[in-house]
């Protein structure tokens, strides 16, 4: 039988006595609002107000219509006026019912820009396990046209080569990037460099993502084989460490930090969007700053709302993790240079060879 402690504290909230409102003396506050006991709509007034530094008109009633009766609740400087003698101000420290509320409004903004790009993203990777093609088209041609491609639907069981998962990961992701609204504005040939500098790094995150959604601890394919060719796995035989290390180092990072499916999003808009060192139009550089600035405060929103206390610093180690994809990416190419240098007759899919550069 549980026995309850005498001496136990009452742990629950106390009830908040509904008050009249400081302003206008009709409505009924249940709280402060920027320092002063208001009801909801005092407090949206002077938030317009002191937002839109609104300059109403004069007061016919010699500025008392909110201090002697009978009021006038009409004059809107006279309200504005009795915010201010009240103490009102946008200075005043929050409550913590409006940091909840704030950081809510904060989280449900993130949300609804970031719905589209999960959808998108989740149906990407459904067709990715799903389907494959034995296409072998170049990144030109995608650009052009790629509905196109043929899709052949995977029977279960079907096991993928890692020649073949290189295409298919690539291609899928090309293909995601190119819906999002503001890619299809821009020209093929910005299009087309802006691929070449940053398709690797966006996929091989997204890789990752999945990599550690599926609870596992090294990048494999969907079926569980490895990613590399047996005949780079042959060359690196004696040295295998930089194989095993572009595939797990930032996973385990990624099981630490915990990441969240819309932190992932926001990191990898923000990876794309970085126009830094690419040949592009003065048009796409000015849409890629104008993303690269939006997702990157939203990251930060997401921080502040999600973690209050330890906002800067998840906010660091998750842009940290830029420089990493870079370091792994890099050694990627080098690791598929490498291959293509003693087995020049290696059969690498057209796509393939252009982002990696071979």
């Amino acid at each position: 039988m549980l026995v309850m402690n005498s001496t136990m504290v009452d742990t629950a909230k106390p009830i908040i006595k509904p008050k009249p409102c400081e302003v206008c003396v009709k409505g009924i506050s249940f709280g402060y609002n920027y320092g002063a006991r208001t009801c909801h709509p005092c407090k949206t007034f002077f938030y317009r107000s002191s937002v839109s530094m609104a300059k109403y008109k004069k007061c016919k009633k010699v500025k008392s219509c909110y201090t002697t009766e009978p009021f006038n609740w009409k004059c809107k400087l006279c309200r504005y006026q009795k915010c201010e003698a009240m103490g009102m101000s946008r200075d005043a420290p929050l409550t913590k019912a409006m940091r909840k509320a704030s950081q809510n409004r904060k989280m449900d903004k993130i949300t609804t820009m970031l719905k589209d790009v999960i959808v998108k993203d989740s149906k990407r990777e459904k067709k990715l396990k799903t389907f494959y093609s034995l296409d072998d088209e170049n990144l030109e041609s995608i650009l052009k046209s790629s509905r196109r491609f043929r899709k052949i639907k995977k029977v279960p069981g079907q096991v993928i080569t890692s020649e073949e998962w290189a295409f298919q990961t690539i291609f899928s992701h090309i293909t995601f990037l190119l819906s999002l609204d503001f890619v299809r504005n821009m020209t093929i040939k910005d299009k087309k460099v802006i691929l070449v500098n940053k398709a690797l790094e966006f996929t091989y995150f997204c890789e990752l993502w999945r990599t550690k959604k599926e609870g596992q601890r090294m990048l494999v394919t969907p079926g569980g084989t490895t990613i590399y060719p047996d005949e780079l796995i042959s060359i690196y035989r004696e040295n295998p460490k930089m194989l095993d290390s572009i595939r797990s180092d930032i996973v385990e990072t990624l099981y630490e930090l915990d990441i969240t499916r819309e932190e992932y999003c926001l990191l990898n808009m923000i990876f794309f969007c970085n126009p830094v060192n690419q040949e592009i139009s003065d048009n796409s550089k000015t849409i890629l700053n104008e993303r690269f600035n939006l997702y990157g405060k939203q990251l930060f929103f997401y921080c502040q709302a999600k973690y209050p206390i330890d906002a800067p610093a998840r906010y660091g180690k998750l842009m940290s993790l830029f420089g990493a994809i870079i370091k792994k990416t890099s050694q990627l190419k080098m690791l598929f240079m490498v291959l293509h240098m003693n087995i020049p007759q290696f059969p690498f899919r057209k796509l393939v060879k252009d982002i990696f550069h071979l």
